[in-house]
């Protein structure tokens, strides 16, 4: 039956989308569906809406609109449809000839004696990036990724409300063969040396489903080492030549490190992500010198005598220093270095120290 009063609400709270369907300025994109009257339409609504190739396109130019692809058909949701029979060329139209109608879809329901299966078949994990291949044996999907960040629900009634009521979980049709791959989405960007949890609801095409909260979880790897108690690097930076404007990058060291990495000028490259280049520089270049690493880093043999480190004050470290020479006013100089232990042919490393100095 139409809604007429849905009808007048449509045309009170935005009047161009009424006139844009009856003017055909909307005509061409996917949330206008034309048929012959005689002949009928039988099919699906997702035919109407914005399809995800131009929600695509609004999120490339950042017009996309808010709350997503309105196009995405869920359990449990309710669309408008708007049918408006067409007059000959040059007729008028009144809010009589547009016709509304609510359609919903089946809300998912737990049921405890569902037989639906999840199986994990792999996990993948890199530094930035992990998979996990599952075994689906339903027909419909819906399915979250949690990272440490966010509370993993403890029950499945909360992971109904969040499926039930927030556009959270993703929802899918499972491939007839039953394999999916659980991965990042396109805009998520993993860290490194973090788990993520993911948390499944298998549904059937009766709404019928199953929460499955436990056995899907891949860590990231880490380019660190699991204990920093032993093993870190502290710097500073002081004026050694205030005249001729040399400063002094000094380093204090302990741990059971094969390398020594360190760099002393303008600028710091700290960050964990600087971290990481230095652990696939030794991967991918150690037999260049200094494994091929740009921005002044230079690699020490630590299983190498070398004068310049010497012991420290405290018990079991390690002190080494190099000059900062032509120093400029105004600029900021920091002292970086990373410990380097060598396993079984791969590199863990310790946290990049930070001593700076602002050059005044």
């Amino acid at each position: 039956m139409p809604l007429h009063g849905l009808q007048q609400n449509l045309l009170e709270s935005d009047p161009s989308l009424i006139a844009g369907i009856l003017e055909g300025r909307i005509d061409g994109s996917s949330c206008m569906y034309t048929y012959d009257a005689a002949e009928g339409f039988e099919g699906t609504i997702k035919n109407f809406g914005w399809s995800k190739e131009m929600m695509d396109m609004f999120e490339e130019y950042g017009m996309a609109p808010e709350g997503g692809n309105f196009n995405e058909i869920r359990p449990g949701s309710s669309k408008v449809v708007i049918i408006i029979p067409v007059k000959e060329e040059g007729a008028e139209y009144t809010m009589n000839d547009v016709n509304a109608y609510e359609v919903a879809t089946i809300a998912p329901e737990l049921d405890p004696s569902s037989t639906f299966t999840a199986t994990l078949l792999e996990k993948k994990a890199d530094y930035n990036e992990w998979s996990m291949t599952t075994k689906i044996t339903s027909p419909y999907l819906f399915y979250y990724v949690y990272d440490p960040n966010y509370e993993i629900p403890t029950s499945d009634e909360e992971v109904m409300k969040y499926v039930l009521g927030t556009y959270m979980y993703e929802f899918t049709e499972v491939p007839e063969d039953g394999v999916f791959e659980l991965k990042p989405g396109e805009y998520d960007y993993p860290s490194m040396g973090t788990t993520y949890t993911a948390v499944l609801v298998l549904l059937g095409e009766d709404g019928k489903c199953k929460v499955v909260r436990d056995g899907f979880s891949v860590t990231t790897l880490s380019p660190f080492v699991a204990d920093f108690t032993d093993f870190w690097v502290k710097s500073a930076v002081t004026i050694f030549d205030a005249e001729n404007s040399v400063g002094v990058a000094t380093f204090t060291f302990k741990g059971d490190a094969d390398y020594f990495v360190y760099r002393a000028g303008s600028g710091n490259r700290s960050s964990d992500s600087e971290a990481l280049k230095i652990v696939n520089a030794y991967k991918d270049n150690s037999e260049k010198e200094n494994w091929g690493l740009t921005y002044g880093w230079t690699v020490v043999d630590l299983s190498k005598e070398n004068a310049d480190i010497t012991d420290g004050d405290e018990e079991g470290t390690k002190v080494f220093s190099v000059l900062i020479p032509d120093m400029k006013k105004y600029n900021t100089y920091a002292a970086n270095g990373v410990l380097v232990s060598i396993k079984e042919g791969n590199a863990a490393v310790s946290k990049i120290s930070n001593g700076s100095l602002s050059y005044r």
